[in-house]
């Protein structure tokens, strides 16, 4: 019996207990405690001193790159964020463009009139031929009496009638209106998009009303008296400006 007690406790003589852990943070912190390989100099649980060369560089590198992945995110969200506030202010400036944009109409080769697109600073972004008529002209028929009338008349080649616009009521804006479909019942096609066409027509009546020739008319058949104060004495067949005003638009 004592040879088998002795031989029992020889075999388990340097067998320790295992440990019982109540959780994971005491098994961990027991793991931390037991490995040399987890401790400082001054016996404080840490997991880079220590450690071996190959898993110190092993760690390094994760580490390093990590960083990397950050800085590489972080940059990433730099660029993007310049590239988004760019692309922000190329369409508001598109947009400002479109809306600080005019049209100038004027007469080029042959007698006809092209108009041209300015944009910011005076440049010109495009030139194109404003219809199919040519040698328009204008003048502005004005009689004097109880109601000082004004009339634009506007003709061109192959219409020596015309069309005839009443003045006087202050809505530029109508007036153009007015112009463009009379024209274009007239046989007139205008070269324009629908977007810019009201934009254009202002700038043809503007065009028409700075180029125009100013005649005075008398007022009615019979005696008149004009502008400077003379008498003058409208025959039959003579433009009156109570036969144009009938027939203006």
């Amino acid at each position: 019996m004592e040879n088998r007690e002795d031989r029992e406790n020889w075999l388990c003589k340097d067998v320790e207990p295992i440990p019982l852990y109540q959780d994971w943070d005491d098994k961990m912190a027991q793991i931390y405690n037991d490995n040399p390989y987890m401790q400082n100099a001054d016996g404080e649980s840490s997991i880079v001193t220590n450690l071996p060369d190959s898993m110190r560089t092993q760690l390094v590198y994760h580490s390093f790159q990590k960083k990397m992945d950050v800085d590489v995110y972080l940059a990433k969200r730099e660029i993007d964020a310049v590239c988004d506030e760019r692309k922000q202010s190329k369409k508001m400036d598109k947009e400002l463009e479109k809306k600080i944009v005019s049209y100038e109409v004027f007469k080029g080769a042959c007698a006809e009139l092209f108009y041209a697109q300015i944009g910011a600073h005076e440049r010109h972004i495009h030139v194109k031929r404003l219809c199919n008529a040519r040698d328009i002209l204008s003048k502005i028929m004005r009689s004097h009496g109880q109601k000082n009338r004004r009339v634009l008349h506007i003709v061109w080649y192959g219409n020596s009638e015309g069309v005839f616009l009443r003045m006087g009521d202050g809505r530029t804006g109508m007036l153009s209106k007015k112009l463009c479909r009379a024209m274009k019942e007239r046989g007139v096609f205008f070269q324009t998009s629908r977007r810019c066409e009201e934009e254009i027509m202002d700038a043809l009546l503007a065009y028409l009303l700075n180029n125009a020739k100013e005649v005075e008319i008398p007022n009615k058949a019979g005696w008149n008296k004009m502008l400077d104060g003379r008498l003058h004495f409208a025959k039959r067949g003579e433009t009156t400006m109570s036969e144009v005003w009938e027939n203006a638009i």
